[in-house]
């Protein structure tokens, strides 16, 4: 079985509708550098349907919940999925107790995947890693999620260049 490791992060900028979230990780068939991206996270959509504001907790699980969504129909892996947010690992190992409904969706739905990935010899362990700890992917997807954060015009770009060598700087 191939193991790979899996960087995450999410970013909220306070008082605004500015959210996104990052993810990096090696392509685990052709060994290149694969960097997903994506900030269709609807703000009014899930003030609407949970009548509170995202959190940056949210961008977090949602950038781990994106990530899994990205590995449909691969077969016999091991993910490694790291987070700098310690309720990620917590509430997805069950030794947090999960208090907002919103939460316990989108961990829900994490597990919802986890089983089908289970069918294909794809399994996860979820493992917390300190924030700005110059560990280069972990750097890498705490950029790309504030950068997502910060200019929705970054989606476009990052589409057109997702394979991209990991020593390139991201300024």
């Amino acid at each position: 079985m191939k193991i790979v490791e899996i960087y995450t992060d999410g970013s909220h900028i306070k008082g605004t509708d500015k959210i996104g979230y990052g993810a990096c990780f090696e392509d685990p068939d052709n060994n290149e550098k694969l960097y997903k991206l994506s900030n269709k996270l609807n703000m009014k959509a899930f003030e609407k349907r949970y009548h509170e504001k995202v959190s940056n907790p949210t961008t977090e699980l949602i950038a781990v919940l994106m990530s899994i969504k990205s590995l449909v129909g691969l077969k016999d892996h091991v993910f490694i999925v790291y987070s700098d947010y310690e309720g990620v690992q917590k509430w997805l190992n069950k030794k947090w107790k999960i208090k907002k409904k919103y939460i316990l969706d989108i961990v829900n739905e994490i597990q919802k995947l986890l089983k089908e990935h289970e069918k294909n010899r794809v399994f996860f362990a979820f493992k917390w890693i300190k924030a700005h700890s110059a560990n280069p992917m972990n750097d890498l997807a705490d950029k790309l999620a504030k950068k997502m954060s910060d200019e929705n015009t970054f989606h476009q770009y990052l589409n057109e260049n997702l394979k991209t060598n990991l020593n390139e700087k991201w300024d």
